[in-house]
């Protein structure tokens, strides 16, 4: 290898570090390449709900906080937190315990800043595959009808790792969705 190629990685390096820390402290300047971006600590708190739910083979639920942005004509969403509470689940189901509702509340307003909102939620599917069923697919239309929002699902039991899809409806009301991409940034 020479000195100048040794020297161009060295410099790339550093560009991609300061590129990303601009993109998380300004989104909305940057043309997105990807649909939705994951901060990393967003992310790890999810799959950590998740993993603990699989132990005991139950699904779990979290609302994902953040915000939707748009730069040259291309809207994307930004997920910066994951909120949750205890959940009533089972293998196959999953819902916040009625109780549970005071305690997500003061999360969520802890957790939401003034630009921040709720851009939809995540739920496992442990040992199922990722999908939306005909429940989630309702829940997606009665409670996260913006346009963007999204709704995300992990196998945490996946036999490959951990297995993890983004999902939006065709429109806010539509039964009919489809997968989108997703990346993960610091």
């Amino acid at each position: 290898m020479t000195f100048r190629q040794q020297r161009g990685v060295l410099f790339f390096f550093p560009f991609a570090t300061l590129f990303l820390l601009w993109f998380s402290i300004t989104p909305s300047a940057c043309f997105a390449m990807y649909d939705v971006y994951f901060k990393k600590s967003a992310l790890d708190s999810a799959l950590a709900h998740a993993k603990s739910g699989a132990s005991s083979r139950v699904e779990t639920l979290g609302l994902l906080v953040g915000r939707f942005c748009q730069s040259k004509g291309r809207k994307w969403v930004l997920v910066e937190g994951y909120v949750t509470a205890p959940n009533e689940a089972s293998a196959v189901s999953v819902r916040f315990f009625e109780a549970s509702f005071g305690e997500l509340s003061s999360k969520l307003f802890a957790a939401v800043g003034s630009q921040q909102v709720v851009v939809g939620w995540l739920h496992s599917h442990p040992g199922l595959g990722c999908f939306l069923s005909h429940t989630d697919i309702a829940t997606q239309q009665n409670y996260f009808d913006h346009p963007q929002s999204i709704a995300a699902v992990v196998d945490p039991l996946f036999p490959a790792g951990v297995e993890k899809r983004v999902y939006r409806l065709d429109s806010p009301q539509s039964a009919r969705y489809c997968e989108i991409s997703f990346a993960v940034v610091p």
